[in-house]
């Protein structure tokens, strides 16, 4: 395909999660094979000049918003993202003419009103929702049904509008076609094993994201119980009351927001993932993977994929269960270890371009 002017729809900038990284790792491969990248984006704050390209940093649009999340009703709030996008980027998207867009999140609503080939790419369930019963009154009832019967129509546009639906998991896939009746094509997140890659890992056990919905409770008590090992947990905002138990326990060691995660997997001999959520994916288990450091997990939703091997999910979320699995795997750690450096191989980010490589040279 020659090459061609790409618009690339992004919600921040910095302090970038997984679904950010990956498509700034997209990015970098696309600009590095000729084709001009111009980045739009909601967030403020600083790109690091080593992530991507600098020609597609001084394109990018660094602007901070602030939704007030927890102020208004769910149905409002993902109504005003969809049109908040739109007002924002349609002309200067316009202005940049571009030949392809590629957008993810509530972004992808301006794509899909633009003449213009576009794909758009799952990252999560935000698509999927039924909250118009929400609210105690009469008068707010009928307001939420209302709004979220808007928010599927977007919805339903948006989808149809695009000329690809990517899924970074096959889990996702299956639930946005059950619930929306659509096909996707299924291209794992972009992770740059190289990035991660340590040749000496540690002797901690690490978790990241110290929330309830991530499994940090059932991490704590592992803990609790585990008091000759030590265990590192990284991520941001944790509650008053998980901030408490952390510092209660000698063994626990909580290093807040890390940018720099290769000096975290340098510390680790096993990961835990005991999510409580179906995960959409999860790169934890490839980004430690690759180093030989085996990912404990509960499996749920894309989990099961990222890990790829039954051998390392608990099915029951009881701390017991995670300690003898832990047990299992410093036991027998040589083998465990090269399954998990087998599964982060097979899904490095260069295998999964070559599908998105396929994908843009059917775009017409």
């Amino acid at each position: 395909m020659e090459n061609i002017k790409i618009a690339v729809l992004i919600r921040r900038l910095y302090r970038t999660g997984g679904a950010e990284e990956s498509i700034l790792k997209l990015c970098e491969y696309l600009s590095s094979k000729g084709h001009e990248i111009a980045l739009f984006s909601v967030s403020d704050g600083n790109v690091r000049n080593d992530e991507i390209p600098r020609d597609v940093i001084d394109k990018s649009k660094k602007k901070k918003v602030d939704y007030f999340q927890n102020k208004i009703p769910m149905e409002v709030f993902i109504l005003s993202k969809f049109f908040e996008s739109f007002t924002r980027f349609n002309k200067s998207i316009k202005k940049f003419n571009p030949q392809l867009i590629i957008s993810q999140h509530e972004l992808g609503f301006v794509g899909s009103l633009l003449e213009v080939p576009h794909i758009h790419i799952l990252r999560d369930y935000f698509y999927i929702y039924d909250n118009r019963l929400r609210g105690s009154s009469l008068v707010t009832k009928p307001i939420n049904y209302l709004v979220s019967y808007i928010n599927s129509f977007i919805v339903r546009r948006m989808l149809n509008g695009s000329d690809f639906i990517v899924a970074n998991s096959n889990y996702v896939s299956n639930k946005y076609d059950r619930f929306w009746d659509i096909d996707s094509k299924v291209i794992y997140p972009l992770v740059d094993t190289k990035k991660y890659f340590v040749e000496n890992t540690g002797e901690n056990i690490l978790h990241v994201n110290p929330s309830f919905h991530k499994g940090i409770d059932i991490t704590l008590k592992i803990a609790e119980r585990l008091e000759n090992w030590n265990f590192i947990i990284v991520g941001s905002n944790p509650s008053r009351k998980i901030m408490n138990k952390m510092m209660d326990l000698p063994n626990v060691d909580f290093l807040g927001y890390v940018e720099n995660m290769k000096e975290i997997y340098r510390k680790t001999r096993i990961a835990l993932m005991p999510s409580r959520w179906p995960e959409p994916f999860g790169r934890v288990p490839i980004e430690a993977g690759i180093s030989g450091i085996p990912t404990i997990s509960s499996g749920k939703g894309g989990l099961k994929e990222s890990i790829g091997s039954k051998e390392l999910i608990v099915e029951k979320k009881l701390p017991a269960h995670y300690i003898k699995k832990i047990r299992e795997v410093e036991n027998d750690y040589d083998r465990y270890s090269k399954i998990a450096y087998e599964n982060a191989r097979d899904k490095d980010y260069l295998l999964e371009l070559k599908k998105f490589d396929e994908l843009i040279k059917q775009v017409k």
